[in-house]
């Protein structure tokens, strides 16, 4: 939404305006409060991750273990980065909660006889929302327009926080003695 105003704000500046009117209005726009409460987006966001897993082969077990990770770890993750964090060492921690409560759900579950035959499904759904598609999109485009330095760079960072969900999730690997292949 607030990008969508500064681009409003960007076709509608008058000619000759002050550079004090425009900062004026990009404080405004800073001040808008989102769309959306953050629980909705958290909610909607985590019962995505956990559909994934579904449309990935899983059934009822790894929606819920996927959803109930990814919500958690996303709260955790908005808590982390509020304090302005290093969002490499955000993405590892919060790969490794959002697959470790995954796994223990789904173990717990099993437990109890509503076992699965395909805990990946849930583990690789519930980290769905780290991935950086966005930078990813966005490195593609510049690549594609031969904007080099901006792609490159933009590539490197996404491959960084793709890595940091494998070492999020190898931790949770390590820890619970799980084998996805």
């Amino acid at each position: 939404n607030r990008l969508s105003l500064i681009e409003a704000l960007t076709t509608t500046i008058p000619p000759n305006t002050s550079p004090q009117a425009i900062a004026a209005r990009l404080d405004a726009i800073e001040q808008t409060p989102p769309l959306y409460p953050r629980a909705w987006v958290i909610g909607w966001v985590a019962i995505a991750c956990g559909a994934f897993a579904v449309l990935a082969g899983g059934r009822w077990v790894e929606f819920l273990a996927a959803t109930a990770g990814a919500a958690f770890s996303l709260t955790v993750r908005d808590r982390l980065a509020a304090g302005r964090l290093n969002p490499i060492a955000i993405t590892v921690f919060c790969a490794a909660i959002a697959s470790l409560l995954c796994q223990l759900i789904i173990t717990g579950l099993g437990q109890v006889g509503l076992g699965t035959d395909t805990p990946e499904f849930g583990l690789l759904s519930s980290v769905l929302f780290l991935v950086p598609g966005v930078a990813l999109v966005t490195a593609a485009l510049d690549l594609v327009r031969f904007d080099l330095v901006s792609g490159m760079s933009r590539l490197a960072y996404a491959i960084l926080l793709l890595t940091s969900i494998a070492v999020g999730m190898l931790i949770t690997l390590a820890i619970t003695g799980t084998q996805v292949i």
